[in-house]
């Protein structure tokens, strides 16, 4: 098993986005065939203004053939 930690920021009043769309993209290669999963772990968002926002944390499991 591995982990992948990964860290965005804007920069300190650089203020906020507005809208939809990706935050991130990552792709994987697999190494070996089976079960694999893939879960948000200790997430922490904030807002513009600093204050924290609630991400509802996922997971999912693959079958890699």
């Amino acid at each position: 098993g591995g982990a992948v930690s990964v860290n965005i920021a804007r920069a300190a009043g650089s203020g906020g986005v507005t809208g939809g769309g990706s935050l991130a993209t990552a792709l994987f290669r697999a190494k070996n065939q089976g079960a694999a999963g893939f879960a948000f772990r200790n997430t922490g968002f904030t807002g513009a203004s600093g204050t924290s926002l609630t991400i509802l944390p996922f997971s999912t499991a693959v079958d890699i053939r």
